[in-house]
C-alpha cells in the first residue's frame, strides 16, 4: 500500500477539485449538495483512519476531542441534531486528514503533487477568465447580483482559501522569483475577478511581503511599499464607498458590517444570548451548540462553541503535532503561519471546509520541501 502513497496527494488534489466542480453544477440545478462530492471526500477515510493506530498521540487526542464534543452536546437540548453532527464530523475529518499526511510525509511528499496543484491553479484561473468574458453563471462566485467568478470552486470562501494556499505555495517555493513567475502573475491577475475582499487583501499581503523580504534595494523597497500603500488605500476606498453593493451596506449598516459581514451582529444577537441562557461551567469546558446558524463564523470562537476550552485545546494541540511541530520556524514560515492565523480568526469555515484539508497538506509539504533557506539582510542564503 505504501508504494501508492506518492500518488495519493496528486490524485486527491485533482479529485477534490473536480468533485467541487461537479458539486457546484449539481447545486446550480438542484439547490442541494451532491452526494458524489461528499463520497469523493469520504472514500479516503478507509485508508487514512487505520494509521491512527500507529500514531499513539493522535490515537489519544482525536478520540478525546470527540469525547469532549459528546459531553458538551449531551447537556444541550437538541444538541445531537443532524447538522450539528455533520459539522462536528468535519472538524474531526480535518484532524485525521492532516495527521495521516504528517505521519506519512516521507512516503507522500515525493509524488508529483506540485504539478497537480500548479495545473489546477492555472486551469481554474483560465476558467475564471472565461467565465468573466462570456458571463457564464456556472463560474460565478455568488448567486445573485454580486460580482465575482471563481471557476470550478464551489463557494466564495473556498476561493479565498484556495487563493491563499496557491500563493503561499508559490511564495515558499519561488521566494525572490515570486513576482517574476508568469503563473503567479496570471493567478494574481485573474483573482481580481473573484470578487471577495479577502482575496484582494491576500494579494496586497503577498506583494508587500515580496517587497519587504526580497527587494534588496532600500530605495526600490521604500517607493514600492509606498506605492502599494497608496493603491491599497485607494482600492479600499473604492470597494467600501464606490462599489454599489458595499456602498449601500456601509450607508445602511456601517463599515464594520461591510468588512465583517454579519459576524458581529450574529455574535451580539445570537451567540452571546445563547451562552448566557444555555451554558454552564461544564459547557465552557466541553462546548455545546444547538443551531449552526448562531455561530459568529470566527474560526477559533466557532471551535470553542463545539468543543469548549478543553476540547479546543486538544484540537489545536493535535494540529500542532501534525503541522507546526515539524516546521522550521524561519521568517517565511512564520509569515505564512500568521496569515493562516488571520484567516482562522476572521472566517468561520476554515476547519470544516473539507477542501482546506488537501490544500493545507500541499502547503505543509511546500514548507518541508522548499522552506530550508533563511532570510538574512533581504537575501536568501
Amino acid at each position: 500500500m505504501k508504494k501508492l502513497y506518492p500518488y495519493l496527494l496528486p490524485a486527491l488534489l485533482v479529485s477534490f477539485y473536480l468533485s467541487e466542480g461537479f458539486g457546484k453544477l449539481y447545486y446550480l440545478f438542484t439547490w442541494d449538495r451532491s452526494l458524489f462530492q461528499i463520497a469523493t471526500k469520504l472514500l479516503i477515510l478507509p485508508i487514512i483512519i487505520p494509521h491512527l493506530i500507529k500514531s499513539k498521540k493522535q490515537l489519544i487526542l482525536i478520540p478525546s476531542v470527540v469525547l469532549c464534543f459528546i459531553i458538551g452536546q449531551l447537556l444541550i437540548d437538541n444538541g445531537l441534531g443532524t447538522n450539528i453532527l455533520i459539522n462536528s464530523a468535519k472538524y474531526i475529518y480535518f484532524l485525521i486528514f492532516l495527521s495521516f499526511f504528517s505521519y506519512n510525509k516521507d512516503a507522500c511528499i515525493n509524488g508529483n503533487w506540485q504539478l497537480s496543484l500548479e495545473a489546477i491553479a492555472i486551469i481554474n484561473s483560465i476558467l475564471i477568465l472565461i467565465g468573466f468574458i462570456f458571463k457564464l453563471t456556472f463560474f460565478e462566485s455568488y448567486t445573485g447580483d454580486r460580482f465575482g467568478y471563481n471557476g470550478l470552486l464551489i463557494s466564495s470562501a473556498t476561493s479565498s482559501y484556495f487563493h491563499f494556499f496557491v500563493l503561499g505555495y508559490f511564495f515558499i517555493k519561488l521566494k525572490d522569483n515570486f513576482l517574476k513567475n508568469y503563473k503567479v502573475l496570471f493567478v494574481i491577475a485573474t483573482s481580481l475577478l473573484i470578487g471577495t475582499k479577502s482575496t484582494y487583501l491576500l494579494n496586497f499581503i503577498f506583494i508587500f511581503a515580496y517587497l519587504f523580504f526580497f527587494v534588496s534595494s532600500y530605495k526600490i523597497k521604500f517607493y514600492g511599499l509606498l506605492l502599494l500603500a497608496i493603491i491599497f488605500i485607494c482600492f479600499s476606498y473604492y470597494v467600501l464607498f464606490v462599489w454599489p453593493i458595499f456602498q449601500s451596506i456601509v450607508t445602511e449598516r456601517g463599515i464594520s458590517y461591510a468588512i465583517l459581514s454579519d459576524r458581529n451582529q450574529i455574535f451580539m444577537s445570537e451567540t452571546l444570548p445563547f451562552l448566557k441562557e444555555k451554558w454552564n461551567i461544564i459547557n465552557f469546558l466541553f462546548g455545546g451548540i444547538d443551531n449552526i446558524a448562531m455561530r459568529p463564523q470566527l474560526g477559533l470562537f466557532d471551535l470553542f462553541l463545539f468543543f469548549g476550552v478543553i476540547g479546543s485545546s486538544l484540537f489545536l494541540y493535535s494540529l500542532y503535532i501534525s503541522f507546526f511541530k515539524k516546521l522550521k520556524l524561519k521568517v517565511l514560515s512564520v509569515f505564512l503561519i500568521c496569515i493562516i492565523s488571520l484567516l482562522i480568526f476572521t472566517t468561520g469555515n476554515f476547519f470544516i471546509n473539507t477542501s482546506v484539508c488537501i490544500y493545507s497538506v500541499a502547503l505543509f509539504y511546500a514548507f518541508l520541501k522548499y522552506g530550508d533557506n533563511e532570510i538574512t539582510n533581504n537575501k536568501m542564503i
